[in-house]
């Protein structure tokens, strides 16, 4: 037996930073006091779910409503009901020195499948 046999079933999303994904499936997945997100891609990136608590991220997928409950948005309601959407994660220079570089997702088109020359 390994450690390895006892990793969770989704890998951190700082692990396909700047590849292009398809997501499939959004949930909620909280981490301790941190709004999360676990998000389920086509692609296979050695493994298809990953997590994040980027809040420039999971602000795209959940947001509070007027009474302060955190619920789902329009972007997560499609994407869960087959409307898939083709991004990348970017890395955005703050302008503000105390605050720290983060990651946005930012729309790509699906590249077409290139055939192969040989």
């Amino acid at each position: 037996m390994k450690i390895a046999d006892f990793q969770g079933d989704s890998k951190s999303l700082k692990e396909i930073d700047g590849k292009p994904i398809t997501i499939v499936k959004v949930e909620r997945s909280d981490y301790d006091d941190s709004l999360g997100v676990k998000l389920t891609i086509k692609e296979d990136y050695d493994g298809t779910v990953f997590h994040t608590t980027r809040k420039a991220i999971t602000s795209k997928f959940y947001k509070p409503d007027s009474n302060g409950n955190i619920v789902e948005t329009k972007l997560t309601a499609s994407i869960n009901t087959g409307n898939y959407i083709h991004c990348i994660t970017e890395k955005v220079k703050s302008n503000n020195p105390k605050v720290n570089d983060y990651y946005v997702l930012k729309d790509v088109e699906p590249k077409a499948k290139q055939e192969s020359l040989a």
